[in-house]
């Protein structure tokens, strides 16, 4: 180790050390760090909400009803109410799976998706969420075209479910917002039997 250094006359000088830091400021600078980590890893681990897992369902399940629109209104609260079935077990399987998953990320996707296909990309809880809108969908309420709704009578009357005289019933009913399960079920009804057991 060199010697102080010292000139003629003077006293001994030692080599000049760092000033320690107030340990005040260390301790504001842990903290800093802490806080920028914990914010790093909750944006990484963000887990899917409520309102988030609805939007996903709600857009799958439109994208399946109205294929060539843009705008997909589903009343998700409206769906649940609705749903029993097999289409009750596929939503409650979807918001099991959704819930608290760590994908929030396919939300702003999502949004963003132009397509069933854009969409069904975007990751395994949207192509979830279009997989049960496969089902979701029999529980839309839909305002069927006029063509439709003329089948949906002229069936009606041919099995027997309705007679001639009751055509324009039939298709006031068609054209009152009817399920869309309810439409294929009894557009693919055999008797007139059949017909009822779909309401």
């Amino acid at each position: 180790m060199d010697a102080p250094h010292r000139t003629p006359g003077s006293l001994p000088v030692s080599p000049q050390t760092p000033t320690p830091r107030h340990p005040r400021a260390a301790v504001h600078a842990g903290v800093g760090l802490l806080v920028l980590m914990a914010s790093a890893v909750s944006a990484c681990g963000k887990k899917m909400t409520k309102e988030e897992c609805g939007h996903l369902l709600s857009r799958g399940v439109g994208l399946v009803a109205y294929p060539s629109s843009e705008v997909v209104p589903v009343d998700v609260d409206n769906l649940h109410a609705r749903a029993k079935g097999d289409v009750k077990k596929a939503i409650d399987d979807f918001d099991r799976t959704c819930l608290g998953a760590d994908e929030s990320d396919q939300v702003l996707c999502a949004r963003r998706a132009k397509s069933a296909a854009d969409f069904v990309a975007c990751g395994p809880l949207t192509k979830k969420a279009h997989e049960t809108g496969q089902l979701a969908q029999l529980a839309i309420p839909k305002k069927h075209s006029v063509d439709e709704c003329s089948k949906y009578a002229e069936h009606g009357v041919k099995i027997g479910a309705a007679t001639v005289d009751e055509v324009s019933k039939l298709v006031k009913e068609c054209d009152d917002w009817m399920e869309v399960g309810t439409y294929r079920c009894r557009l693919g009804a055999k008797d007139a039997a059949a017909w009822k057991a779909c309401e």
